[in-house]
């Protein structure tokens, strides 16, 4: 995929214009026009929207796709501003969703996008955010999906002391019952961190329910580039298969170009419920159902929290 750079010196709240790069997003408020998004070419924008936030602001921002579409927000929250976000998805048809956010120094930005996918077709949501100097990112995804969904995340910490906490949660539901149609619902979920200054931290956590016979891919890779010092990068994906016909698949990596780092690890478990605490449970007369249910509502809360 091609990498894309930040121009702060060419954003326009009232249209821009290749601000990230040649080949990743050529923007226009007129509906029909194509463009290049997230390496896609000819890709149609049906929606457009630029926000420059100057001041600290909670808000909800639904979205409902019941039409093939592509829905471009470009956000960026100027210096020392903190913005409380939750975006709401609601998606019966195939579209893409795509979000620029720049955090400029001091932001503060918690998003919280929870994405509903009814449909058979595949919703693509990706998310490229810039971390300036001591800017903090807090993400929470939750992803339930019956048909295909990918989701997107690139992170580039860019300026000193900035921070990221990432937190994916996938849920595939139930498509058919029948193990010939485990493909049928799936989450595919690919995060890159970039460490592009010192004293940065990035903390991506992913966890996945499969209950029913859907797939949960996930791919993250944590980056320090050679000239950022005494960083922080550290990645963990637990994935909880409760289907004999569930696929999932776990691929972290750590690419590590400076050795000056105050911490760098990464994990990945792929399993059941703990057999232990199942049968401790049931020994205390607590159906397998139930008990099986309990152990996976308190590891979601305790992700959550």
């Amino acid at each position: 995929m091609t990498d894309f750079k930040f121009n702060l010196q060419q954003f326009n709240i009232e249209g821009m214009e290749n601000y990230f790069g040649n080949n990743f997003c050529v923007a226009s408020n007129s509906k029909g026009n194509s463009s290049n998004i997230v390496g896609m070419k000819n890709i149609v924008i049906d929606k457009h929207m630029n926000i420059v936030f100057n001041k600290d602001i909670k808000e909800i921002i639904p979205v409902e796709l019941n039409a093939p579409e592509t829905i471009l927000i470009n956000f960026m929250l100027e210096k020392d501003v903190q913005a409380d976000l939750k975006i709401k998805i609601n998606a019966t048809a195939n579209s893409n969703i795509v979000h620029h956010i720049i955090l400029q120094e001091d932001a503060r930005l918690n998003l919280e996008i929870e994405q509903n996918v009814k449909t058979n077709n595949i919703i693509t949501v990706s998310n490229y955010v810039m971390l300036e100097e001591n800017a903090r990112f807090n993400y929470l995804n939750t992803n339930e999906a019956e048909g295909g969904c990918f989701n997107y995340e690139h992170i580039i910490l860019d300026g000193e002391v900035a921070c990221a906490c990432i937190k994916m949660l996938q849920l595939p539901r139930k498509q058919e019952n029948n193990c010939s149609k485990n493909d049928s619902s799936y989450l595919a979920t690919k995060v890159l961190v970039e460490h592009k200054a010192s004293n940065t931290k990035a903390d991506v956590k992913t966890l996945g329910i499969n209950k029913d016979n859907g797939g949960i891919y996930i791919d993250a890779t944590n980056t320090v580039l050679k000239d950022s010092y005494k960083c922080e990068s550290v990645q963990s994906t637990k994935i909880i298969n409760l289907h004999e016909c569930a696929k999932s698949v776990a691929s972290p990596k750590l690419i590590i170009e400076n050795y000056d780092v105050v911490n760098a690890k990464h994990s990945a478990v792929i399993g059941g419920v703990d057999e232990h605490q199942l049968y401790y449970m049931c020994s205390r007369g607590i159906n397998k159902s139930d008990a099986t249910q309990m152990i996976v509502d308190a590891k979601v809360n305790n992700f959550l929290s």
